[in-house]
């Protein structure tokens, strides 16, 4: 389609009305003219990409139009080999164009999403490999490479603080990720420069120095193995405390150290003084929590021992009862307060309502996946999740939903859509829809025969089906066909 000279505006103006009338090929053609005119507009970008995620629940599109479009700007794979293969020869705007095709035909696709902002990054379009990225990362949160290539964009477009945030996320990830470790070092320091963050003595340097002591404490942490090097290293950061007591990295990094040689209460104590030194320090009030609920776990995995030795004991029983009850209340506590504090990280109310699910309280479960499903960073756990609980109510129909949705999702068969496609299969056997189910069970067992009770199910399936003296329906299928 030939486009007119026209004004950038005018350009993403009828982009949108093509698609509001249905004329969705020259939708595609308008918007990857805009786009080209304006590689680095993050609003021609938003624009596109909000029009491509509509596009994916628009009634409109059935398999006519559908095709028509597929015709036009081909499949997704082949998109994805186009923007590849010109990533690979360092055709970098050719790469966004032939990503951006990916885009129109699949806006959830993160390796689609990931490869267009790593080439408007090397082309120099930091505005759109920004916010590419940033939408690539809310659909896939626990992938490292993927954040370690939205940290290196912020850092080159000069957003210190924001990528100091999403490194220090990376940090807490990947904790052994020494690259990792060290972008959220590094982000730190240069985001503090940025700011113009001197001490009182107007002597930078000590911002510098305290900003890179979480990398120095992680090379600790990894090489300390042995208790008696973790008790070596304890000693040192006692000396660091005597000599900068106000320096509240090192009570965490003690504290830390303490957790593992199981001196619990001693972690507690370095963490509480850390806290009264920063008071609102997130982390230091998270693990100050975990740890009271470890020093209960340990207490009661103590009495479980001593049971094993002496035998059935019912006073030890109720005290076990009585501690196993305690580090739940605790969790629960910790995580309402959590939720308090970060009402909108959903991934704080998944954890929430996973404990409430462990103590029996499924409708306010339900509610907190519900709420955690609109952040599509949480979705496919949220469903996952609402599907259990479904299913403990007995809604096989429901949950069979969740779980349809969830594998919908995921496009590789790895060990989550392994558990997914078996718990879908279960809903759809406690339903009556046997040949169904064992449709995927076959699916799994083809796949990964050690898979769970896979092979069982499926092996039993045939006799019973030899026994009767019939043939699968999908075997007599595939006979008739040939």
């Amino acid at each position: 389609m030939a486009h007119k000279a026209e004004g950038s505006s005018n350009l993403l103006v009828n982009a949108t009305d093509h698609y509001k009338e249905g004329r969705f090929d020259e939708a595609i053609s308008t918007f990857l003219y805009a786009l080209q005119k304006m590689p680095d507009s993050d609003k021609a970008l938003k624009l596109f990409y909000s029009v491509c995620l509509k596009k994916m629940k628009d009634p409109r599109l059935g398999s006519g139009a559908m095709s028509k479009i597929f015709r036009k700007v081909g499949s997704y794979g082949k998109s994805l080999t186009q923007a590849q293969g010109a990533f690979a020869a360092h055709r970098f705007e050719q790469a966004m164009q032939a990503a951006a095709r990916g885009m129109w035909e699949d806006p959830t696709n993160v390796q689609g999403l990931e490869i267009y902002g790593k080439a408007a990054a090397e082309a120099g379009y930091f505005n759109a490999a920004c916010y590419v990225l940033e939408n690539a990362h809310k659909l896939s949160l626990k992938d490292v490479g993927l954040m370690k290539n939205l940290v290196r964009v912020l850092r080159a477009a000069k957003r210190l603080e924001l990528g100091a945030k999403y490194a220090n996320e990376l940090a807490r990830l990947a904790p052994l990720d020494d690259e990792a470790v060290k972008l959220a070092s590094d982000l730190a320091a240069e985001s503090t420069i940025d700011k113009g963050m001197y001490d009182e003595k107007g002597d930078f340097h000590k911002s510098l120095v305290e900003a890179d002591e979480q990398y120095r404490l992680h090379e600790e942490l990894k090489t300390a193995r042995t208790p008696e090097e973790i008790e070596v290293n304890i000693a040192r950061v006692k000396e660091r405390i005597r000599a900068e007591p106000n320096r509240i990295s090192l009570y965490m990094h003690i504290g830390d150290l303490y957790r593992r040689v199981g001196k619990f209460n001693s972690a507690r104590m370095a963490y509480q003084k850390g806290l009264e030194k920063d008071p609102n320090n997130f982390e230091f009030q998270a693990r100050l929590a975990d740890v009271r609920r470890e020093m209960v776990d340990v207490k009661a995995a103590e009495l479980r021992e001593q049971m094993k030795k002496e035998g059935e004991n019912a006073q030890l029983s109720e005290e076990i009862k009585a501690l196993e009850m305690e580090s739940a209340s605790l969790a629960l506590a910790e995580s309402v307060r959590r939720v308090e504090m970060h009402p909108t990280d959903m991934s704080l109310r998944l954890d929430y309502g996973r404990l409430l699910v462990q103590a029996g309280d499924l409708n306010e479960a339900i509610k907190q996946f519900q709420l955690a499903r609109r952040d599509a960073r949480c979705l496919r756990w949220a469903l996952i999740d609402l599907g259990h609980c479904y299913e403990a109510k007995g809604m096989f129909d429901m949950a069979a939903r969740q779980y349809k949705e969830a594998l919908d999702k995921l496009e590789v068969m790895t060990d989550e859509k392994k558990e997914v496609m078996y718990e879908y299969a279960m809903a759809l056997e406690k339903m009556g829809q046997t040949e169904q189910a064992h449709g995927y069970y076959k699916t799994l067992y083809e796949e990964d025969i050690s898979f769970r009770d896979v092979a069982h199910r499926v092996e039993n399936y045939y006799k019973k089906q030899a026994a009767a003296g019939s043939t699968p329906a999908d075997y007599k299928e595939n006979k008739e066909e040939n």
